[in-house]
């Protein structure tokens, strides 16, 4: 999953849109990351949001949380996002929710935009495929 990544997150109750980039570090199923999104959430001078997201991945499950830095002014739990990535490696979707039910929840998607490395992750998932069929 390594690469830069760029998609978008929505709202279920009002379907308001919103992008983001990615930068995505992974190694042996764990992976950190950084993200960069236009701030939608509250006025200030700020003109966008970074976060820090953490999560692991099992085989095509994904799963993170993100986290909004402490100097950005965002003071609201960590939001975890839990999905699929395809096959290819090149696109990750699923839902996106607060362990508080009564906050917002809604779905996102990620989609690879590094040439090389999706040649390389290509490769990569084809080895985690045929492990699984292996093992199955």
């Amino acid at each position: 999953m390594t690469g830069f990544w760029s998609g978008y997150y929505s709202y279920d109750m009002t379907g308001e849109t919103v992008l983001f980039t990615a930068w995505i570090a992974e190694e042996a199923g764990l992976f950190t990351g950084l993200v960069l999104e236009p701030n939608t959430l509250f006025y200030s001078d700020d003109e966008e949001l970074e976060a820090e997201i953490a999560g692991e991945r099992h085989g095509l499950d994904v799963i993170f949380d993100k986290s909004y830095l402490p100097d950005s002014g965002v003071l609201q739990p960590p939001v975890r996002y839990q999905g699929d990535i395809d096959p290819e490696f090149s696109t990750i979707s699923g839902v996106w929710f607060f362990d508080d039910a009564g906050l917002p929840t809604g779905i996102f998607m990620l989609t690879r935009t590094s040439g090389k490395l999706l040649r390389e992750s290509s490769a990569a998932g084809k080895r985690v495929r045929d492990r699984a069929s292996d093992a199955g």
